[in-house]
């Protein structure tokens, strides 16, 4: 079986019972509302590290 999960994640496996069986191949996907969210949250967490980095740096600078 190959499991395609999206993004270049890829996994293939035999079955132990020794049966030939036709490679079926299970599609992954993440609906658009959550990625979007995703991305959303790494920018917000993205901004607000460099905001705390600056307020620290300028705090040291003195």
């Amino acid at each position: 079986m190959i499991l395609d999960a999206g993004q270049g994640h890829r996994a293939t496996w035999q079955s132990e019972t020794g049966k030939t069986e036709e490679h079926k191949t299970i599609q992954h996907s993440q609906p658009e509302k959550t990625r979007l969210s995703s991305v959303i949250t790494a920018l917000g967490l993205i901004a607000a590290l460099f905001t705390m980095l600056s307020f620290w740096k300028r705090r040291h600078a003195a």
